[in-house]
């Protein structure tokens, strides 16, 4: 799949396409919080939309897990041009595509909920 055919709005030919909204190619930081393992498992986002979002793992989910996670969204604040917004989100994994070449699962999320952390800005220094 193109990166252009991956970020775009659903041709209404093609009834097999899974997208029903406009996806925007983003690569954000995401941070999936893994309870058993008392750990986080980072990714960034292959692409965005107001559902959920897309990307590639080291660890595959399975479909109709519920996960919390903070997406690092940019600021573009004069003042920190390179800082991110936290918004903690839940999702629920819909779909988990086989490992690429690099042994990356890709998984399609659809957001739960979500919240923006309260005056909370995590700079780019501290990754």
């Amino acid at each position: 799949m193109s990166a252009d055919r991956a970020c775009s709005m659903p041709e209404a030919s093609n009834q097999n396409d899974r997208r029903r909204r406009y996806r925007a190619c983003v690569h954000w930081r995401v941070q999936f919080h893994i309870p058993a393992a008392s750990s986080l498992l980072a990714s960034e986002t292959q692409n965005l939309s107001s559902d959920g979002f897309y990307c590639r793992l080291n660890t595959a989910f399975a479909p109709g897990e519920i996960i919390d996670c903070t997406l690092e969204v940019p600021a573009h604040r004069p003042q920190a041009p390179e800082g991110t917004l936290a918004v903690d989100c839940k999702v629920r994994i819909v779909r988990v595509d086989e490992p690429d070449s690099h042994g990356l699962w890709a998984a399609e999320s659809k957001t739960i909920t979500s919240r923006p952390r309260h005056h909370r800005q995590i700079e780019t220094a501290e990754r």
